[in-house]
């Protein structure tokens, strides 16, 4: 539904869920290519997943982290 929307009228910007996990969610990362592909600006929401991407993080994700061995706390990977 998205493009539909994005389509219907001339918007100068959307806003749209994504993070690092949800990003094939709702727009996802499809959208987020599609609104710039418009050249619509992007307004990112829930980029913490409700506060659960800065704490309580799945083990997996804590994983990836120490693979790639950069020194960030929880949140500044969300934000990233």
């Amino acid at each position: 539904m998205f493009k539909e929307i994005v389509d219907a009228y001339d918007w100068s910007f959307c806003q749209i869920q994504l993070n690092y996990i949800d990003n094939e969610y709702q727009a996802g990362l499809k959208g987020l290519k599609y609104a710039s592909d418009k050249e619509l600006g992007v307004v990112i929401m829930d980029q913490l997943r409700g506060g659960g991407l800065a704490s309580n993080i799945p083990e997996e994700i804590v994983n990836r982290f120490c693979e790639v061995n950069l020194e960030h706390e929880p949140v500044e990977w969300a934000f990233k």
